[in-house]
């Protein structure tokens, strides 16, 4: 069989439909445990990951981040004359150049591995056949599937949320011009990034959210205070706001809320959760579960040999989480093994300025599993490097049981996303809050907070006043 001029097989150990974190993974393990792999990709390898996510969002951070640290540059005693003018164009352009990089670089280690990646959409059939539509219709047979087919953006049930001026968060990353006023509907870890970003390239920002709170899944104390800190760059946050209607005037979009209010806006981005990509799947008698696919600990859908990842069964919706989940998979089922990963010690991100980062339980959660815990908290104000830097915004917070088992770390802080991975590694271990403070930290160094707090778990803390 010929696909794209390559001759490839037709029948294989197994079939990944789709390419992004979970599947590409997958796909290159499979090929290290011997296994002939076949890669079905709808779109671009790197899936909303690399392509519509993770990877372009954190360019456009760079950037902001520039233009807050030159407007700022006055502090640090650099004078700059005149304004600061961002070029949307070039930066897309260079968003364009590293993700480019990124997406060639995952074609080359499948290449390498010897995967034959098929571009198309995949129909699973019976008798382990998938039908593949692309330029030509092309079918394989694979011994076992793996479903790794992601997510799409979700659009609530609200008049008018198909308009032209209302947009995902993939489209937002490549409008032809940026916007003055975005609306974004959602307070989640997506509209919080995306306002944060706009709002640094200029963009003037409001954010509708349903719930009490923006980022109801973190730590509240964390969540309040970087609500806070948007609220003081200048963003309007509106929270336990229901939006009933959507008005497109063509030069002006209108979220008109429950009690009648109406916050217009040039565009409004649905920032209101993910929903499993199903394609290519409704012939499937597979159990599904709030809209995605039901597996048990170790990835099996319950059917035949077909297993499935990543964003399509829900959990966290993490490329990283993604990531793990797939290697176990192919292990699952190639080797016979019994392997899934712990969900507790998954470190959660959310890219902002400054980040913020968990892992574990919240306080709440925390208090409701354990009579008694200790709490250990350390600000980066006391902080020499964050204090050097001029990031001295935020903290670092421990929460342990009474024999100093970390129940959960939480961070609100530049370098968080970073500095998480010491609480991941000591949940793993079973590392102690008091063992944590004990081991030696450089210094100076933002990582010191970490151990300032761990000591703090016990009241033992140096360099607190």
């Amino acid at each position: 069989m010929n696909q794209g001029g390559v001759e490839v097989k037709n029948s294989y150990d197994i079939g990944v439909l789709g390419g992004g974190p979970g599947g590409y993974v997958a796909a290159l393990r499979a090929s290290q445990l011997g296994a002939d792999v076949a890669l079905i990709e709808e779109n671009k390898l790197g899936g909303v990951c690399l392509n519509r996510g993770c990877i372009p969002t954190k360019t456009y951070l760079k950037h902001a981040k520039l233009i807050a640290e030159i407007k700022n540059s006055e502090k640090y005693g650099i004078n700059i004359n005149g304004e600061v003018n961002p070029d949307w164009n070039k930066m897309k352009k260079r968003k364009d150049e590293v993700v480019k990089k990124l997406t060639s670089g995952v074609k080359s280690l499948l290449d390498n591995s010897g995967v034959d990646i098929f571009f198309g959409t995949g129909q699973i059939m019976p008798e382990h056949k998938i039908l593949i539509y692309g330029d030509e219709k092309t079918e394989i047979i694979c011994d076992n599937l793996l479903i790794a087919s992601g997510s799409t953006p979700f659009r609530p049930d609200i008049s008018g949320i198909k308009s032209d001026n209302v947009i995902t968060s993939g489209e937002a990353l490549d409008m032809p011009i940026l916007p003055d006023e975005l609306l974004i509907l959602g307070g989640g870890v997506i509209g919080v990034e995306m306002a944060d970003i706009f709002h640094g390239l200029g963009v003037e920002v409001k954010i509708i959210e349903i719930m009490d709170r923006i980022l109801p899944e973190m730590d509240q104390e964390i969540a309040s205070l970087l609500q806070r800190s948007l609220r003081k760059k200048g963003m309007e946050i509106l929270v336990d706001r229901n939006v009933e209607k959507i008005k497109d005037l063509g030069d002006e979009i209108k979220a008109i809320l429950a009690d009648g209010q109406e916050i217009s806006g040039d565009k409004l981005l649905v920032a209101a959760g993910r929903k499993a990509n199903m394609k290519g799947l409704n012939d499937l008698d597979l159990i599904r579960e709030n809209g995605f696919l039901q597996v048990d600990n170790y990835y099996w859908t319950g059917v035949g040999n077909i297993y499935a990842v990543g964003d399509v069964i829900g959990n966290n919706l993490l490329a990283h989480e993604a990531f793990e989940e797939g290697v176990a998979a192919v292990e699952n089922m190639l080797e016979n093994k019994k392997r899934s990963i712990n969900y507790s010690n998954v470190p959660k991100c959310i890219y902002t300025i400054p980040a913020a980062a968990s892992v574990g339980l919240q306080e709440m959660e925390a208090r409701k599993k354990c009579e008694k815990i200790k709490i250990g908290s350390f600000p980066f104000s006391a902080n020499g490097k964050a204090l050097a830097e001029g990031e001295d915004e935020g903290f670092v917070k421990i929460i342990s049981n009474q024999q100093g088992k970390i129940m959960g770390a939480h961070i609100l802080g530049s370098g968080a996303d970073e500095m998480i991975n010491e609480f991941t590694i000591s949940r793993e271990r079973e590392i102690t809050a008091n063992y944590l403070g004990n081991i030696i930290h450089p210094h100076p160094s933002l990582s010191e907070a970490v151990k300032e707090a761990a000591l703090d778990v016990d009241g033992l803390a140096l360099h607190s006043v």
